[in-house]
């Protein structure tokens, strides 16, 4: 049996710690995105028996089920999940928090696992899968401290509603990962989409014929937009450039004539285009303040 264990420091006590593992995003928000793992069941609690399911590609056109329990909850000092089906032979992960000396917690993920195909698993397989271990522990605990420190910093709960947040392009890259930050902290958020609504946490937005769903902005914390034709999808043509201002002038259009109808528009809307806005600044640091550059994006951007 392989053993693997990382510790971090937290500047939270456990009980707050153990509640952001606890809220309802946290398994989304500790995936790394160098990782092509999916979410296809998150666990209801991290109370014994409760099952998370993930879906982990093995090779193309095959993906495997990893079913994990949970056991042994013992808030706010422990959990464990165990692996129920899933790629390894066995795999027991306990996640530990305890009190540390200036007030804070030490965060520790111990793992005792066995990788497929018996001795040769063992020895081709366990470096591996240690390699991949370490790289993964240090994003996770990375994500885990700051996020807390976001949320004390705005003075925000998982289990308090801080407010409703709109995105549109939340099905993207960036969009993902700021939704599971945002209902990790308490915010209640709804997706603009671009077809029929599916979900009560869903609002119909058209970019082309440039109608939002009534009521949809109206007295929300804020808006936060992301979509638009992905600037890096093929060549950037003439042709491409056009199909990716219009979606991004037109959506950014649609959504400030919608708020300027709202009795109570958003209190903040945050627009997001492309890092490609300031050229090539070489080593500059770069604000929202910092100039837009000459190229094509640049030009977008500006727009």
């Amino acid at each position: 049996m392989a053993r693997f264990q990382a510790d971090t420091h937290i500047h939270a006590p456990p009980e707050e710690v153990f509640a952001w593992h606890e809220a309802p995003r946290a398994l989304g928000r500790l995936i790394p995105r160098f990782e092509p793992v999916q979410v296809e069941q998150a666990p209801p609690s991290l109370r014994d028996g409760s099952v998370a399911i993930l879906r982990i590609p093995a090779a193309p056109g095959i993906t495997l089920r990893w079913v994990a329990e949970h056991r042994a909850y013992d808030p706010p000092r422990s959990f464990v999940d165990a692996q129920r089906s899933g790629p390894f032979k066995s795999w027991i992960h306990t996640h530990s928090i305890s009190p540390a000396d200036d007030g804070g917690s030490t965060l520790t993920d111990s793992i005792e696992y066995e990788p497929p195909l018996g001795p040769l698993g063992r020895a081709f397989g366990a470096p591996i899968v240690r390699k991949k271990l370490t790289r993964m522990f240090a994003y996770r605990h990375a994500i885990t401290r700051e996020d807390i420190a976001l949320n004390q910093r705005l003075a925000l709960t998982p289990t308090k509603n801080a407010g409703r947040v709109l995105i549109t392009g939340a099905r993207g890259t960036i969009g993902r990962v700021v939704c599971d930050l945002l209902e990790n902290a308490g915010f209640e958020v709804t997706r603009l989409v671009r077809r029929e609504t599916r979900a009560p946490n869903e609002a119909a937005w058209d970019p082309i014929s440039g109608t939002v769903q009534d009521g949809a902005l109206d007295s929300a914390a804020a808006l936060i937009h992301l979509a638009g034709e992905p600037v890096l999808k093929g060549r950037l043509t003439p042709a491409r450039l056009e199909e990716v201002r219009r979606s991004r002038v037109e959506g950014t259009r649609t959504l400030v004539r919608a708020m300027q109808q709202c009795d109570t528009p958003p209190a903040v809307f945050a627009c997001a285009s492309a890092t490609g806005a300031y050229g090539s600044p070489g080593d500059a640091d770069l604000t929202e303040s910092a100039p837009f550059g000459d190229g094509p994006i640049g030009t977008l951007c500006r727009e």
